[in-house]
């Protein structure tokens, strides 16, 4: 099938993380198209090579947390929720490596299912972990009289349970509507909707991911940064620059991995819906070109739960030592 075809039926399938859901029509059922060596090489081998350092260096987070960190801080449980958000996430990856390189999805409706769950689940749950301490970071240290007996084990463990509790509002929607379709050379994962919902709910769905799942959790990561950037400069201490250049790491590591992907989510959504609605620009955006970027897009993402270990841990220690 050509590359640039915008069909409802054929667009919405092979990506973990696609971003806009349609209507199914029960007549097409050829072969999403295909990418050749992006979509069956590149994208794979980005996504193990992501998985294995990721799950590594969560993995030795965990350990850290697990053996080595006897009374835990505020800190450590949101770096501990965090790494097992990211634990969970990467491990998602291999399945959706393995549906690139074959073509087809082989692990059953079941595992559809909870690769999809999982997938959307842990995504945001790191996301929401990622705002959370940077807020308990503005707490601790910018509000930190103020603010001393919000900051407790007890209590990061409830807003931690919460969190998990938020982001399986996300597991919702994969898990009653993603399932296995048969094409032409086999089954793909895929999203499959009744044929009465509308683009209403497409918009509304995806409005809702990008406000409560990235720009929110966007703007409290920047102002929690930026103030605690302008509160450290106004004392004499030489450790200032080193602070700085750590906060910009930190929110341009976030806004470089996730930024790309939710803009494409809106895009798609406004382009999807272009074709939803039949007007004559309905191929303002090649479908190829689309698919390249998010599949582009997606990696940058994950990438995020690779980095988090050294951001967010390691180099977070010396963030605190500096202040």
């Amino acid at each position: 099938m050509d590359p640039d075809d915008q069909s409802l039926e054929t667009s919405s399938s092979f990506s973990p993380t696609e971003v806009t859901f349609t209507t199914v029509s029960p007549v097409h059922y050829e072969a999403p198209p295909r990418l050749n060596i992006v979509e069956q090489i590149v994208v794979p081998v980005l996504y193990c090579i992501i998985s294995f350092i990721g799950l590594i260096g969560n993995g030795i987070v965990l350990y850290i947390m697990r053996h080595m960190v006897k009374n835990k801080s505020v800190t450590d449980v949101y770096v501990t929720n965090l790494a097992v958000a990211d634990i969970l996430l990467l491990g998602t990856l291999p399945f959706w490596a393995a549906e690139h390189v074959m073509g087809r999805w082989v692990f059953g409706t079941i595992m559809c299912k909870i690769a999809s769950c999982m997938t959307y689940m842990n995504m945001y749950a790191s996301i929401f972990f990622l705002a959370i301490m940077s807020l308990d970071r503005w707490l601790a240290i910018v509000k930190a009289i103020k603010c001393r007996t919000l900051r407790t084990v007890q209590k990061a463990w409830i807003i931690s349970s919460l969190i998990w509790g938020l982001s399986l509002f996300f597991m919702i929607l994969p898990s009653l509507f993603r399932t296995t379709k048969q094409y032409r050379h086999g089954d793909r994962c895929v999203w499959e909707f009744p044929k009465g919902m509308t683009y209403h709910l497409n918009v509304l769905y995806n409005v809702l991911r990008s406000i409560v799942g990235f720009f929110l959790p966007l703007i409290v990561i920047v102002f929690c940064y930026s103030d605690l950037v302008r509160f450290m400069r106004k004392r004499s201490s030489k450790s200032n620059n080193k602070v700085t250049q750590m906060v910009l790491v930190v929110v341009s590591c976030f806004i470089i991995s996730w930024l790309p992907n939710q803009t494409l989510l809106i895009i798609r959504t406004y382009s999807k819906n272009i074709v939803l609605n039949h007007t004559p620009n309905c191929h303002l955006y090649p479908y190829s070109t689309i698919m390249y970027i998010h599949l582009f897009t997606a990696c940058l993402g994950f990438s995020n739960s690779m980095m988090n270990p050294v951001v967010y841990s390691f180099m977070g220690a010396m963030f605190r030592k500096k202040l």
